[in-house]
């Protein structure tokens, strides 16, 4: 074998073979006798296989002992290839070439995976340090969001308040065109002011701690429609809650949810004469989806992508006044949940908002 350019070691008996595969430079390649002394071929053949080492050797088990039984049993003890004495040299070095295609088939697939590994790490690196830097911008976007609107607070309640007195001690100097404009002026604060209202909340629902635990849905909604009766008491509306609606997650949070949800449903239903609202829950492919149901104004279908982002609105303030900002409340709420959110309506027939709490 030296003859043919190969670096060889001899042992003198099984010990001695097995000492070197145990070595800092054990072979790459062995050829074993199964009947030599101490340990036999088959024996190391399945203390290596035992091992699971992460480069083993290839193995040749040479033998007098043909036969399929034989064969099968050294191949099934560890061994990759089998050869049957008289051994015929040709026939030993195709065997071996065929080991060193094995072992660079295998060198080069573990520096594959070495390689991947390493573009696994820096992708995770990546995406750690991405994520770290949106985390931090959105952390900064929202604390900016909630000073401008804490700060511009201020302002709206003195524009108001002059409002208030020019009104009151210069009402019939501006005259009734005058009167008409400041009207508009305190009109327009005052929507500012709900805007500012809603975008802090938009702002602390992201930010805030929650505190999961079950909440009795049925009777948040009750509560919340009972308030939305006594706003506007001349309304002939029919509010079909279903009973016993459970749910797990932020109480204060999740009340938020269902007050923009039929708060919206009680607005888009203003102009029917007879108004119904529901409330329950469907199965949605083995997942429990809570909705709110109304037969109002509805909106088209192909517009729906745009419900649930700030300041989209589908409808006009002078349709329907508002800020555009609830449903990306309900949205962000939701997703902080691990639930979704989705709407289905047609112009004319009401919409259905549906979403999910999952619980955990």
């Amino acid at each position: 074998m030296k003859s043919w350019d190969y670096e060889t070691a001899v042992a003198a008996d099984g010990d001695d073979a097995w000492r070197l595969m145990e070595g800092e430079e054990a072979p790459r390649m062995a050829l074993l006798d199964w009947l030599m002394p101490g340990l036999n071929g088959m024996e190391i053949c399945r203390k290596l296989k035992e091992s699971r080492a992460s480069s083993p050797p290839y193995l040749i088990l040479v033998t007098a002992r043909g036969g399929k039984e034989n064969v099968v049993a050294g191949l099934d003890a560890g061994a990759n290839d089998y050869l049957v004495k008289p051994i015929d040299m040709d026939e030993l070095r195709a065997r071996i070439r065929v080991g060193q295609r094995y072992l660079e088939m295998q060198d080069t697939l573990a520096r594959r995976m070495t390689e991947v590994s390493e573009l696994n790490r820096k992708l995770e690196q990546r995406v750690r340090e991405r994520t770290s830097e949106l985390e931090s911008a959105n952390r900064e976007l929202e604390a900016f969001g909630y000073s401008v609107s804490h700060d511009l607070h201020a302002p709206l309640r003195h524009i108001a308040g002059f409002g208030e007195m020019l009104a009151e001690q210069f009402g019939d100097v501006l005259g009734d065109e005058g009167m008409a404009l400041l009207g508009k002026i305190c009109a327009a604060g005052r929507h500012m002011t709900h805007l500012i209202d809603d975008l802090l909340e938009l702002s602390i629902v992201s930010r805030e701690e929650m505190e999961c635990r079950e909440i009795d849905v049925t009777g948040l909604c009750h509560g919340i429609a009972r308030d939305l009766a006594e706003s506007e008491p001349g309304r002939d509306a029919t509010f079909r809650i279903a009973p016993e609606l459970v749910a797990w997650g932020d109480r204060r949070l999740v009340r938020i949810v269902l007050q923009n949800l039929l708060g919206n449903a009680w607005k888009y239903t203003s102009r029917k004469e007879r108004a119904i609202i529901e409330v329950g829950v469907v199965d949605c492919c083995g997942e429990v989806a809570y909705y709110v149901r109304d037969d109002g104004a509805g909106f088209e279908m192909d517009h729906a992508d745009r419900l649930f982002a700030a300041f989209q609105r589908l409808h006009s303030s002078s349709e329907f006044p508002g800020t555009g900002i609830g449903l990306a409340t309900v949205q962000r709420i939701v997703s902080r949940h691990g639930g979704r959110v989705w709407a289905k309506g047609s112009r004319g027939n009401g919409a259905t908002f549906y979403f999910t709490l999952p619980r955990g």
